[in-house]
């Protein structure tokens, strides 16, 4: 990506590239490492990431954000990286943040993989941009990084 990001994080997993890879790539898998998503619709029918992929996370009532959002896989390189762009949501994110953009990069390292998060967005006005200043990128980056401590959570154990 060209534009500078507006937060990331990185994890070492203590598994191979493959193993990391496989667990990210099954879109129905996403309930078991991220601690908000309860369920995933299969908007486009295919559960694996593909680019074009569309699918539907669901928020149960209960959480702090209950609700959902769509996302759209746009760029998929095998053992590489993985780009979504959120597509739509219950919360109003994607009107206040211009094309919500997560790239995720696998690295390998030794017998670890580095997992390598960065969210890409454009807030619409001045308001969102100093909303984003104060707190909403730190949010993203802690939402982002308990995702990939799911990840890596998830791989170890199995």
């Amino acid at each position: 990506m060209e534009k500078k990001p507006q937060w990331e994080v990185k994890v070492s997993i203590n598994a191979p590239v493959e193993k990391v890879w496989d667990a990210t790539q099954e879109i129905s898998l996403i309930p078991a490492y991220h601690p908000e998503v309860e369920k995933v619709e299969l908007l486009s029918g295919n559960d694996k990431r593909a680019p074009g992929v569309e699918y539907k996370c669901i928020i149960p009532e209960g959480k702090p954000r209950s609700g959902s959002c769509v996302e759209k896989v746009i760029e998929n390189v095998k053992y590489e990286k993985t780009v979504t762009l959120a597509v739509e949501d219950t919360w109003g994110l994607s009107k206040m943040l211009k094309e919500y953009i997560t790239d995720v990069t696998f690295e390998k390292k030794d017998n670890a993989t580095i997992l390598h998060m960065l969210g890409y967005y454009e807030p619409i006005d001045l308001k969102v941009r100093i909303m984003n200043i104060l707190f909403l990128k730190r949010i993203m980056k802690k939402r982002g990084r308990n995702v990939l401590m799911g990840v890596k959570d998830l791989v170890e154990k199995n």
